[in-house]
């Protein structure tokens, strides 16, 4: 998967947009707490839903991130690597 530099700083900033917007849900959660006629469990299990939400959907986009990393470097490795063998085959 061939990211442009655009691509990849659009993944590393919406990874960020998302985890403050889950930490936006989790203080929410915390802060209706105090309305009367909610279920304090209810919310709490809602909580820990948004919280396993989070963790997995960061570490699918994580994994994303590091395939596509590891690609280019690994592209990048191979034409430096023929670089260098060009340059040793004509100083020899």
């Amino acid at each position: 998967m061939g990211w442009t530099a655009k691509q990849r700083a659009l993944a590393y900033e919406q990874i960020q947009a998302i985890h403050v917007g889950f930490e936006g849900v989790r203080l929410a959660i915390e802060e209706v707490k105090v309305v009367p006629g909610l279920d304090r469990s209810e919310l709490a299990a809602f909580r820990e839903l948004a919280e396993e939400a989070r963790a997995t959907l960061l570490s699918y986009l994580a994994e994303a991130i590091e395939t596509a990393e590891t690609d280019a470097a690994g592209s990048l490795y191979r034409r430096r690597n023929g670089r260098d063998r060009k340059r040793e085959s004509f100083s020899r």
